[in-house]
């Protein structure tokens, strides 16, 4: 099994919203602002608190 890194998890993410968008796009860019923050927000804080060390 490949080891995928976050860059293109985070593609296939966005390239599954793009496939979603035509149904309904409203939902889809919702799903997508929600998704970007629920891993923005992990991946942010342990770089934020190493660069403050």
């Amino acid at each position: 099994m490949p080891v995928l890194s976050a860059s293109s998890i985070v593609s296939r993410i966005a390239a599954n919203m793009a496939h979603v968008a035509h149904a309904s796009n409203a939902t889809a860019m919702a799903l997508l602002a929600v998704t970007a923050r629920a891993w923005a927000l992990p991946l942010a804080q342990p770089a934020a608190s190493a660069l403050a060390k």
